[in-house]
């Protein structure tokens, strides 16, 4: 049986990965509201190689991109309905644009989701909306 209720996805800075897939085929599909904020970018498949001398090494096989052509791996997921995290939340996801080209991109450990949650207000308010019908 298909899904026929209204569906919303939440997504932050530390969604990743598989659930960045789905959020960027909900998007592309319009099939139900895609909230929060853009997603950490790490969509990719990778492969581990053992080596001979006990060293191991990951190999990317995969790069995922969303229905636009545009690598998730690169830009992640803008959700369809942008909406801040908490405030506490902003010290921990801030953006360090220096430029530099040994920056790397670190995940922010998950927080718990509570009914305070701006996102998660957000997405019960599009899904109790009466104009809300299913695809």
């Amino acid at each position: 049986m298909v899904w026929k209720a209204p569906v919303s996805v939440l997504i932050d800075a530390t969604t990743s990965g598989a659930a960045e897939v789905l959020a960027s085929a909900m998007i592309a599909t319009h099939r139900g509201d895609v909230v929060g904020e853009r997603t950490f970018g790490l969509a990719s498949e990778q492969k581990l190689i053992s080596l001979d001398d006990g060293a191991a090494l990951f190999l990317t096989v995969a790069n995922y991109y969303n229905a636009d052509g545009k690598s998730i791996l690169d830009e992640g997921v803008l959700p369809s309905e942008v909406v801040r995290a908490t405030a506490e939340d902003e010290s921990d996801t801030s953006d360090d644009d220096n430029g530099s080209a040994d920056a790397q991109k670190e995940p922010v450990p998950p927080h718990p989701l509570s009914p305070e949650d701006p996102i998660y207000r957000k997405a019960l308010e599009l899904l109790k909306a009466p104009q809300k019908k299913a695809a």
